[in-house]
């Protein structure tokens, strides 16, 4: 779908960095039930019970989460908007202005195929698949800073690159396809349980 906006509706990086910023959103809202519903223990107190202990009370992880999590996608946010928006704009920006770029560039199936993404994974992985069985509370409330600041590092340098390129046809779909591969890359870690390396991005771990 970026690749199809990019060649029929003209999106530019700064577009296309709203959509990723969206989807760091989409990402957010289903680590809220995957750390609401994790049954995994971070240890055994063996010295007084013997029986595995919860590493914090959920809930509240889930409300600090959102409350962090929000503040990130927050600051993320505004660095995509006053780096790569167009700077005529005007210097503040609000939530309609985001839904203003998503009715202007058609944004809307996209962001809809990405809920349905990850929805699915969400379903197929962690729930029927019984991820959330030894999944840990406060780690799921880490997972997704992993990805997100290594994905967005790679994103927002490469539309640096292509913003200086004066935003060429080919430079666009290689940031894309780079952007694609992190994402298949850590999906595939993340459901093997490992943590998503920050150098080297391409290594083994």
């Amino acid at each position: 779908m970026p690749l199809a906006g990019v060649i029929w509706y003209d999106w530019n990086p700064f577009v296309l960095l709203v959509l990723f910023w969206i989807e760091n959103i989409v990402t957010g809202a289903f680590y809220v039930p995957r750390i609401l519903m994790a049954k995994g223990h971070k240890q055994v107190d063996a010295v007084n019970t013997g029986k595995p202990v919860r590493s914090s009370n959920q809930v509240v992880l889930a409300v600090f989460f959102c409350f962090h999590y929000g503040l990130f996608c927050f600051g993320h946010g505004t660095f995509v908007f006053s780096m790569f928006d167009d700077p005529s704009s005007g210097s503040s920006y609000s939530i309609e202005d985001v839904f203003t770029i998503i009715d202007e560039f058609n944004l809307s199936l996209a962001i809809i195929a990405l809920a349905i993404s990850h929805g699915f994974s969400f379903v197929y992985n962690y729930f029927f698949n019984g991820e959330y069985k030894k999944a840990i509370a406060a780690q799921q409330m880490q997972r997704p800073y992993h990805r997100v600041v290594i994905l967005h590092l790679a994103i927002i340098l490469g539309g640096f690159l292509v913003s200086f390129l004066d935003r060429p046809l080919m430079g666009l779909v290689a940031l894309i396809v780079i952007k694609i591969f992190i994402d298949v890359k850590a999906h595939i870690m993340e459901h093997q349980g490992k943590k998503m390396p920050i150098v080297p991005i391409l290594g083994k771990k």
